[in-house]
């Protein structure tokens, strides 16, 4: 079922619907996957940082460099061609994870009783379009997508998906669980922010901390325990799959995807954020990022050759799956 008729501080909001499940989608925010809602358990799976605005809000207020630290409202945003920092390439300059979240999406669907949606995007800076079916069939979300280069010449962009996890999943009760892989913590973490010894390189879960000690990045505290913020990269994984596994609340959300594109994994470990601008100590949660490269940012892809190449005039596809059980 799909609901059409409210909206929130002026925006659009589609809902999409059945028994087990609902998503809130929010076209004109970059596509934006606002909530998911596991309606058996009554758990939100994304989590919300702050107030929905209409993009027209920021106008003038906000520097390319630091444009989604104020923008980003939480949910599942979809990221090309820069995911991460504010960086330059190809004679373009990039804000942080420019530039789809920062585009209006166009949403198609039949009537009120479909189960699904699609939404459509033309970037502005390189000449990519974006195509994708967001289903929804009992307990398992679909996400089909496309991605068409409409020039003649090859086009290097990476491309991120970006599901936030809030603290109604992210707690002591919740365990996240990989196949055997790789991690390496990013060398820019703010050391004032983070206990994970930076550019650190071990197998999963366990990471060293700048104390000499270790963590299991397996597990998470609950919201106001911790003030912390970093970033983990996940690699060499055996298939494209994590589980979050809550044995109180009885759930188990397993997502899926196709390894091939998405060959890496962003952990953004959100617990407080740090002091001062841009959380003030109030997010909590965990993005987990599937990736097509790392480290952050577009121009440090391409120079590690970790970034895909798309062909003139041709298209990509994929699909990824949330299983709500």
């Amino acid at each position: 079922m799909i609901e059409d008729r409210w909206s929130f501080n002026g925006i659009k909001i589609i809902e999409v619907y059945n028994d087990i499940v609902s998503l809130k989608l929010v076209p004109e925010l970059g596509g934006l996957i606002w909530a998911i809602y596991d309606r058996t358990r009554r758990v939100n799976l994304l989590g919300s940082v702050k107030e929905l605005r209409p993009l027209s809000y920021f106008d003038g207020l906000i520097k390319n460099k630091d444009f989604l630290d104020i923008l980003f409202v939480g949910g599942w945003y979809e990221i090309i061609p820069n995911p991460g920092y504010y960086n330059e390439y190809g004679g373009a300059s990039y804000g942080l994870h420019e530039e789809t979240p920062y585009l209006s999406w166009t949403i198609y669907y039949g009537n009120r009783k479909d189960d699904k949606v699609s939404m459509r995007v033309d970037l502005i800076k390189v000449p990519l379009s974006i195509q994708k079916e967001i289903k929804i069939d009992k307990n398992v979300i679909t996400v089909n997508e496309k991605i068409r280069n409409n020039s003649d010449e090859p086009i290097r962009f990476g491309w991120l998906h970006h599901p936030f996890f809030g603290e109604e999943v992210i707690n002591r009760e919740t365990s996240l669980k990989l196949p055997p892989c790789d991690i390496n913590v990013d060398p820019n973490v703010d050391k004032n922010k983070s206990i994970l010894k930076p550019n650190f390189r071990g197998k999963w879960p366990l990471c060293e901390t700048v104390s000499g000690g270790y963590t299991d990045l397996s597990k998470f505290t609950n919201k106001g325990e911790e003030n912390l913020e970093d970033l983990v990269y996940i690699s060499n994984l055996s298939r494209g799959e994590a589980v979050f596994q809550n044995p109180v609340k009885g759930f188990e959300y397993k997502i899926i995807w196709d390894p091939a594109i998405f060959k890496y994994v962003w952990l953004w470990r959100a617990f407080g954020g740090g002091s001062g601008y841009p959380w003030y100590g109030n997010i909590h949660g965990l993005g987990l990022e599937l990736a097509s490269g790392y480290p952050s940012g577009i121009s440090e892809q391409a120079k590690n050759d970790r970034i895909i190449t798309l062909e003139g005039n041709r298209e990509i596809k994929t699909e990824i799956k949330l299983f709500i059980n």
